[in-house]
């Protein structure tokens, strides 16, 4: 199963944790080195990702906008 990255950036990267963490009930590790900077947790084959804003894989080149624009270009019937 392919793995799926739901990624925020926070302006307060302390706050939207506590936030997060109340809200999904789990807390968001630090990333390991090869993974980028931020926080994240995986539930049943979904990541969801935090990154203080500015950095991280949220970025205009992240791999969640990528994504989106496949999932448009499908829609429409192209290739990318």
């Amino acid at each position: 199963m392919p793995r799926f990255l739901i990624e925020f950036p926070a302006d307060d990267p302390e706050r939207a944790r506590r936030f997060w963490k109340e809200l999904l009930q789990t807390t968001l590790a630090s990333r390991r080195p090869g993974d980028g900077h931020g926080w994240q947790t995986e539930h049943e084959g979904i990541v969801f990702g935090l990154h203080e804003r500015g950095q991280g894989p949220g970025s205009c080149q992240g791999p969640l906008f990528l994504a989106r624009a496949r999932v448009i270009a499908a829609q429409a019937g192209l290739a990318l």
